[in-house]
This record gives structure tokens, C-alpha cells and sequence, in this order.
């Protein structure tokens, strides 16, 4: 029957389930879905998917896969501090799914949901781009070229490492150390709107495993017989830990990997 219909009315057809599915939705990102309604739930994702399989391959003339996913409904309009990472810059990113890459190409990172959102710079809707949160299970990792640096994430699954949970990590350095930053953000109510407020973390592996930077007491000692001399360094660098960026981060184990005495030796 649905093959009958004209294009505007499928379009409208998927307007109207969407906004059922919506009914009720404030600014929480994800609804309470009841076991009874699983069956309906279900299958209006499918419908979704399909829907946006057939719009954005006529778009971008790639397969099904970088549009696997769902609909992206921005759930923070109303607030000051938003859950994008450096949305505010001008950006291009690219993305690798079961060993493909798609160069080229507008994304977004939702730091509080943890999904990747590909944005059709083509196409608007309500006078906002057509925009998919992709299938997470399905990316390996994903780049964001900004002016002047690159992001690199990964996606680590349940279990890959003690200590980190699932999710995407921007890999900033692996040599002999490893240092990965978790973009995230927590959530404040302020005047009846919820705010999303940046609160990265930085963790390192000099060998025993990731650990979360917390202070540099703590931070030096990872460094075992060489936490003296990479002390010396932090405080000649006039470098604050607790407050340092991932550049400072990066020269301090840069500095290690270069006195560090090789493990056969």
C-alpha cells in the first residue's frame, strides 16, 4: 500500500509517527519504553531506518551502512550549554564502519549521549539539517579536522581495557604511553533547563594499564623509577596538571617515551 503513496505523503506519513513516538518527550534524550509497546517501538525504528536509508542514499550515493541508524532529535534547544563537542567551531570529519572509510563529510559528537551524528549539508528539514545518529556498533573510529588539530576516536567496547568504560576516546597519543581523553558532559537543571556542562577526562598507560589523571602526585608516580626526573619537568614547564591541557599532557610523555630506558636493556 505504502508503495502507492507519493513521496510528500511518505514524508508526511514519517512526520506524524515520528512525533507519536515523541508525544510526551521533553528534553530527556532517551524515553521509558514500555515492554508492552516494544513491538510497536520496533517497528517504527525500522520504519525510520528505511526512511532513511531511501532519503539520504539518493543524497550521498553510498550503501546502507554510514545511514544505519536513527534519526537525531536535537533534545537541547532550550539550553545555554550544549552537549556537542566544539560545535561552535567550523569543522569536516570522516568516518571508517566495518573497515570503510567516508571522507568528506559533516559530523557531530554528542558528548552526553556518546553518538556520532552525520549531518546532509543537502538537505533541511523545519529549517534544521537532516541529521542520523549512526550505529555505533558498527564504526571503528571517526575523525573531526579542526583548524589547526585533528581528533582521532576510537571505539572502545565493553571490556577492551580495565578501568574504561565503553564508549569513544579520542586516542591523542600511543607510543611506549598510551593518552586517551573521554569527552563527556553532565547534565545541571538551571531555572528549569537543563544544562550541559564539558567535563573531559584524560587517562595514560605507562604499562600498568589506564589510569585517570587526578593530580600530580598521582600522575608522577605512574612513572615509577622516572617519576623524579618527569616532576622536575612538570614543575620547570610550569605545567598544572590538574588544569593542563592535552598539549601539556602530550610534551609530559612525549619528555618520558624520549628518557624512558628501553625495556631490553
Amino acid at each position: 500500500m505504502s508503495e502507492n503513496i507519493p513521496f510528500m505523503g511518505k514524508i508526511l506519513f514519517f512526520v506524524v509517527l515520528l512525533c507519536c513516538s515523541l508525544s510526551g518527550l521533553a528534553q530527556s534524550p532517551v524515553p521509558f519504553i514500555d515492554d508492552k509497546e516494544g513491538d510497536v517501538y520496533n517497528n517504527l525504528a525500522k520504519s525510520q531506518i528505511d526512511y532513511l536509508s531511501e532519503l539520504y542514499s539518493k543524497t550521498i550515493g553510498t550503501d546502507d551502512e554510514l545511514i544505519n541508524g536513527r534519526d537525531y532529535i536535537p533534545y537541547y534547544f532550550r539550553s545555554k550549554f550544549k552537549p556537542l563537542l566544539f560545535s561552535d567551531e567550523a569543522h569536516s570529519g570522516s568516518v571508517t564502519m566495518s573497515g570503510r572509510k567516508y571522507s568528506n563529510i559533516k559530523l557531530k559528537y554528542d558528548t552526553y549521549t556518546d553518538e556520532i551524528i552525520y549531518c546532509d549539508t543537502a538537505r533541511t528539514y523545519n529549517y534544521r539539517l537532516y541529521e542520523v545518529s549512526l550505529n555505533k556498533e558498527s564504526v571503528d573510529c571517526f575523525e573531526l579536522y579542526y583548524y589547526g588539530d585533528t581528533l582521532r576516536f576510537k571505539h572502545l567496547r565493553s571490556g577492551t581495557f580495565e578501568n574504561l568504560p565503553e564508549g569513544f576516546y579520542e586516542v591523542v597519543y600511543d607510543q611506549k604511553c598510551q593518552f586517551l581523553i573521554r569527552h563527556s558532559s553532565i547534565v545541571h537543571e538551571r531555572n528549569g533547563i537543563d544544562e550541559y556542562f564539558y567535563t573531559p577526562a584524560g587517562y595514560i598507560n605507562v604499562g600498568g594499564g589506564y589510569t585517570k589523571i587526578k593530580s600530580l602526585r598521582q600522575f608522577s608516580k605512574l612513572f615509577g623509577t622516572e617519576s623524579d626526573d618527569v616532576k622536575k619537568f612538570i614543575t620547570k614547564s610550569g605545567i598544572n596538571i590538574r588544569k593542563a591541557d592535552k598539549n601539556q599532557v602530550l610534551s609530559v610523555l612525549k619528555y618520558y617515551d624520549s628518557q624512558a630506558i628501553p625495556a631490553n636493556k
